[in-house]
């Protein structure tokens, strides 16, 4: 029999049971989507105030 390697961070639920395992990869897309997001300003910037004339 073969040893598999689990790479990633284990998961488990308030009883410690194993839930599964958060790989590198998906760590990696969910801190990539925060990062995507852009908090929107409830004073939006006008352009054209600081237009010159």
């Amino acid at each position: 029999m073969y040893e598999l390697k689990i790479s990633g961070v284990p998961v488990v639920d308030q009883a410690n049971r194993p839930i599964g395992v958060l790989s590198r990869s998906d760590i990696l897309r969910s801190v990539a989507h925060l990062v995507g997001q852009q908090e929107q300003s409830c004073y939006p910037i006008s352009v054209l105030r600081y237009a010159k004339a």
